[in-house]
């Protein structure tokens, strides 16, 4: 549970410090939309890099065998 919350933590960080850079912080808090679109694109941004490592851990394992 640990693990999830802290993982749940950071992505909502680097959601809000992506969404400052970009300049969109008051269309963020205003639009629902835009809200639930910037999150759907980190979150398969995320989704990405877990399962291209994941792919990379199964590599090794079967090299290793």
């Amino acid at each position: 549970m640990g693990a999830i919350m802290s993982c749940h933590i950071l992505f909502f960080q680097a959601e809000h410090k992506n969404v400052s850079k970009l300049c969109l912080d008051a269309r963020y808090n205003r639009r629902n939309e835009t809200n639930r679109k910037i999150k759907m694109l980190l979150a398969a941004f995320f989704l990405c890099r877990k399962l291209m490592l994941v792919f990379a851990c199964f590599k090794l394992t079967r090299q290793n065998t």
